[in-house]
């Protein structure tokens, strides 16, 4: 069955993360924002309509590989966090969104994106630990708002 078709790229409440004319759709604008083999992977699934099995002997992997490789990138690209760091809106500093994408949406270590913007580590794990409470106060503003409305 080609990926299209399958579930594994779609969201939980079924929307299809492929527009029906075939434009770009925010997930694509997400996936393109990760590492290339990931990038490739997901617009080859998408885009190019190929099967797991196709998809398995583009990268040299069995398609069981394939599969499970799609459902960790959509757990990436559908994580509320990376949502909300990429939303238009998003209060952030610039800096650290730029920081919260490249650790969890791309999955770079503290370490790797010290270097890359020349932080020192204890700077990078407080910008990470400072988006993860912004996100929790996110969340339970938008739970006490959805209790609030009953």
């Amino acid at each position: 069955m080609p990926i299209h078709e399958s579930r594994v790229m779609e969201r939980v409440d079924g929307v299809t993360p492929r527009a029906l004319d075939g434009e770009p759709t925010v997930i694509l604008k997400r996936a393109r924002l990760l590492e290339r083999d990931d990038r490739l992977l997901v617009e080859l699934a998408l885009q190019g309509r190929l099967s797991r099995r196709k998809l398995g002997e583009v990268f040299h992997v069995p398609a069981g590989t394939v599969t499970r490789r799609l459902q960790r990138i959509a757990a990436r690209l559908y994580d509320p966090l990376v949502v909300d760091l990429l939303d238009d809106t998003c209060p952030i500093a610039p800096e650290y969104r730029q920081i919260g994408v490249e650790h969890f949406l791309q999955r770079l270590s503290i370490a790797t994106i010290a270097g890359k913007h020349c932080m020192r580590l204890a700077d990078v794990r407080a910008a990470i630990h400072f988006i993860r409470g912004w996100h929790r106060g996110i969340r339970a503003q938008r739970e006490w708002t959805r209790v609030g409305r009953r």
